[in-house]
């Protein structure tokens, strides 16, 4: 069997983008969505790194509703914020455009 390809999901994209680019020196390959989603040319391998923000139609408020619930909130200098479930999972808030 062959594993030709793999996907992380990531809390900072633009950091872990920078660190398989950097440290490891994998090829970024361009293409969409760039705001979540950067994969990599690796040999025979490609490896993408994937962040999944869930929209809401707004995210203070939002994030106090969970704070208050003792929802685990890691606030983002970007002005988003990030959620840990009770296992540990991450996941991004945004605003949503509607």
């Amino acid at each position: 069997m062959q594993i030709g390809s793999a996907v992380l999901y990531v809390i900072d994209l633009p950091a872990m983008t920078r660190f398989y680019g950097d440290v490891f020196g994998l090829t970024p390959i361009a293409g969409e969505h760039a705001d979540v989603w950067q994969e990599f040319e690796a040999g025979a391998f490609r490896l993408g790194l994937h962040q999944i923000p869930r929209e809401v139609p707004d995210v203070e408020k939002t994030r106090a509703r969970l704070e208050a619930l003792g929802v685990k909130i890691l606030a983002r200098p970007w002005g988003s914020c990030d959620v840990v479930d009770p296992e540990g999972n991450i996941f991004g808030l945004s605003q949503s455009s509607a």
